[in-house]
């Protein structure tokens, strides 16, 4: 190990010097010592042993020096302009949301939906690492009965700016993957709290999506090698009793990050989301993955108040060598609520898509309804799609089920449509967008489909 490397080593005394440079109210550094010695009890989850592509130790933590992250890297609030937002509405930086409105947050901040050493929150390893190096990230408060007409957009500060993936070949196609295993990771760690008072209605979009207008910068790329680029984020998301959250994910980050090919290395993405449902309360959640070379995306919704509805629209789009994971969760834990859950994947190149997809209804839900409806499309042999649905009941009283399928690309199909003057290219698009057209109609933001239409042309060469 050299020097550099061992003095960002995130060691609890590093933990700890990034709450004195900023000055971190006692209640959060109990927090963050707290999650440390959590997260080092707690066994990792299946998936981390045999499918990250980094051991933890790997991480290059700045805030482990006090630093805070690039500015191109941060969450910024697109629109609308604040003084259009209701009084009382609050959005805002998470490490000024903890200085200026410290009550607020203590009360929800790892301690509602994402709550440390919670039996119901499946991926405490995780979890308990974010709360622990948590760098920056949004808050976002809505009081009780108002409601925000406007959709709530944010998006990354002024661009990643990153060339394209040295690996890929054309339409896609890649020869090389992300590769090392034994190189030092650079991190960005974000949290997000979302707080929906009694009766509240919000839309939240959020976009991680590289922007073309910083040619040559390289915002994550520090001065030596790494052997990656190391997203993580979570979402702590708490819906009062009538709240309304209509919310949008969409993760399209590069898939190789650097100045220039020579110093391109992989971007890994971990997402992390747990929302909690109150009496009444109304969910609608669309969560994409479509960037990044290894991105995981895992969101549990829980409705711990009758008559909640959660519902949650899924999709995976890989090309080239990226590997993307998408793990779903509805819980009914109280009667009358009611869940649903609609995915779709796209996988072409040596892509491979993998979708997990629980419905679980509790004993103390009687008159409750979980389904699932999941496909995946596979344009092409090297390509891969894995579509595992679940249901567990414990209660008599209930309506469940879900679907799945995988099917390839129709090469009859393809052919036909090339002989009326299309290119290959062309025609896959055509079919594609019949593929997902009614999924994107059951979209509940119009805007979101748009950009979601615009990427899938991008994946495919369009």
């Amino acid at each position: 190990m050299n020097q550099s490397a061992a003095t960002q080593a995130w060691d609890l005394d590093a933990v700890e010097r990034a709450s004195d440079a900023r000055q971190e109210p006692l209640w959060l550094r109990q927090q963050r010592q707290q999650a440390f010695q959590l997260y080092h009890e707690t066994p990792p989850a299946y998936w981390d042993r045999n499918q990250l592509p980094f051991p933890w130790e790997r991480l290059q933590w700045q805030a482990a020096q006090g630093q805070r992250s690039p500015a191109s890297m941060q969450l910024r609030l697109i629109s609308p302009e604040p003084t259009l937002l209701p009084p009382g509405v609050i959005v805002t930086d998470l490490v000024q949301a903890v200085r200026q409105h410290p009550d607020l947050v203590r009360r929800y901040l790892f301690a509602s939906a994402l709550s440390l050493g919670d039996e119901r929150v499946t991926d405490s390893h995780t979890v308990a690492l974010q709360a622990c190096l948590w760098q920056n990230g949004l808050f976002v408060y809505v009081p009780a009965r108002v409601k925000v007409e406007l959709p709530l957009t944010v998006a990354r500060g002024p661009g990643l700016g990153v060339p394209a993936d040295p690996h890929a070949g054309k339409a896609g196609e890649s020869v090389g993957g992300p590769t090392p295993k034994d190189g030092w990771v650079q991190a960005q760690l974000e949290h997000t709290l979302i707080v929906l008072g009694e009766g509240a209605s919000l839309d939240f979009v959020q976009q991680d999506q590289e922007e073309a207008s910083q040619p040559g910068a390289a915002a994550l790329t520090p001065s030596g090698a790494t052997g990656g680029h190391f997203l993580g984020q979570s979402w702590e998301v708490y819906l009062g009793a009538g709240a309304h959250l209509r919310a949008a994910f969409v993760q399209d980050l590069p898939t190789w990050l650097g100045a220039n090919p020579e110093q391109a290395r992989p971007v890994y993405a971990l997402r992390t989301g747990r929302i909690l449902l109150e009496r009444d309360s109304q969910l609608e959640l669309i969560e994409a993955e479509m960037g990044a070379a290894w991105a995981r995306s895992q969101w549990t919704a829980e409705l711990v108040g009758e008559g909640a509805t959660a519902a949650a629209y899924g999709l995976f789009f890989g090309v080239g060598s990226q590997r993307l994971d998408l793990d779903l969760t509805l819980s009914n834990r109280a009667a009358h609520t009611k869940a649903e859950m609609a995915v779709r994947g796209v996988v072409a190149g040596r892509a491979q898509g993998i979708f997990h997809g629980l419905g679980y209804v509790h004993q103390a839900a009687p008159a409750s309804s979980n389904n699932q409806q999941t496909a995946a499309l596979v344009l092409n042999k090297n390509a891969r799609a894995d579509v595992v649905p679940g249901l567990k009941i414990d209660e008599d009283e209930v309506q469940a089920g879900h679907g799945a399928a995988v099917g390839q690309v129709d090469e009859e199909a393809l052919f036909y449509l090339m002989s009326r003057g299309l290119s290959r290219t062309q025609a896959t698009q055509l079919m594609v967008e019949g593929f997902l057209t009614a999924w994107w109609d059951r979209l509940p933001l119009p805007q979101v489909r748009a950009v979601l239409q615009e990427l899938s042309l991008q994946k495919l060469g369009g």
